[in-house]
């Protein structure tokens, strides 16, 4: 703050005022060019916020004279959450884009009429905005603190763009941990009575030939439901998965290739985790599991019948801990695409007794 913008005219010295230190206005183009260069002089003076002075600043000035931008938008803020998520459309993962929206929008609830500039947003903010989260919109804990490190990444982009953002950058704290649950998978024993299950009606024999497949093919349920008929050749299922981008090949069994040769029909993830709860009830899968639950606005663990902790994520998690002890574990990477398999057995939940049992049985075929 506090700079003065010194006019100079090289070209013609008879249009300078020396005493005055400034152009004369002595034709239309000088006039324009001095009252620009007065609003740039006023804005630059009148800005209280910003104090690292850098080029993007100075050009943003001047393209707010120019009416090229409006006041201060480069440095509102939710502005900068917009135009972030607007530069990542094509690079991210589709729910990873739904995901940044969704806090967005709840941003935006959050900030109202108010139009906070990029350093004004620290710890305090963040804060308030978790327990705004938790309290009026009725955010479990665990969610909420996974909101709020949204804005850690915007003010890193911004940061990165050399703006000035405050010391909530440097906020390390991690989500508080989550209480430990079951994960919910289905053996070969359970998959085989839901084979069983006679005269279903059309719609939950449709989400059983979805479910089935799943258990076989081991990809989210977003790749799963997207595929067609032309995603298999040569009894090989070949897709792109929608949030790594990788490419996978999966060979198909026979009875998978049974069960696919009248294609299912399209359905929504919603509809197929709704029946895959109902087919595992009618199928009697039934034991108890522990599933996180709400009270109130606390999240509690609670015994349930395992028919209502299953969902579409159990097709993926039975595909892997049902080959993990048949295939090698780098084929099973090939098709689940986990990094590592310390990754792949805390994604199944396996115990260091399931690992050891594997590697027994292992050492007993070879022997």
């Amino acid at each position: 703050t506090g700079l003065k913008v010194k006019y100079v005219n090289s070209d013609n010295p008879k249009d300078w005022d020396a005493a005055k230190q400034r152009a004369l206005a002595n034709d239309a183009i000088n006039k324009k060019i001095i009252s620009k260069l007065n609003q740039i002089e006023s804005l630059i003076n009148s800005d209280t916020i910003t104090t690292i002075l850098t080029t993007d600043w100075l050009k943003n000035i001047i393209d707010i004279v120019n009416e090229k931008v409006k006041p201060d938008d480069k440095f509102l803020f939710l502005n900068a959450c917009s135009q972030y998520i607007h530069s990542k459309e094509l690079k991210l993962a589709k729910n990873t884009l739904a995901s940044y929206n969704r806090v967005f929008a709840l941003l935006t609830e959050f900030i109202g009429s108010d139009r906070p500039q990029i350093k004004a947003i620290d710890k305090t903010f963040m804060l308030k905005f978790e327990s705004w989260l938790k309290i009026s919109k009725n955010i479990s804990s665990n969610t909420a603190v996974q909101h709020t490190r949204f804005i850690i990444i915007i003010l890193n982009d911004c940061a990165d763009n050399g703006l000035e953002v405050s010391k909530l950058r440097k906020y390390k704290e991690k989500p508080t941990k989550r209480d430990k649950r079951e994960i919910v998978r289905l053996d070969r024993l359970e998959l085989q009575k839901i084979k069983d299950l006679q005269d279903l009606p059309q719609h939950l024999e449709n989400s059983r030939k979805w479910f089935l497949v799943g258990c076989e093919v081991g990809q989210r349920a977003n790749d799963l439901l997207s595929i067609t008929p032309a995603n298999i050749s040569n009894n090989r299922l070949r897709l792109r998965q929608q949030k790594t981008g990788k490419d996978v090949v999966v060979p198909l069994n026979s009875e998978t290739l049974d069960i696919l040769k009248e294609f299912p029909k399209k359905c929504d993830i919603i509809t197929l985790n709704r029946n895959i709860k109902t087919l595992c009830e009618l199928a009697k899968i039934d034991a108890l599991v522990l599933k996180k639950a709400k009270e109130g606005n606390v999240e509690v663990l609670k015994e349930v019948p395992k028919y209502e902790a299953v969902s579409t994520h159990t097709m993926r998690r039975s595909y892997a801990s049902n080959y993990y002890t048949l295939i090698p574990t780098a084929l099973i990477l090939s098709v689940t695409k986990h990094a590592t398999e310390t990754q792949l057995i805390k994604y199944i939940g396996l115990t260091d007794d399931d690992v050891a049992d594997a590697y027994e049985k292992a050492i007993n075929k070879i022997s």
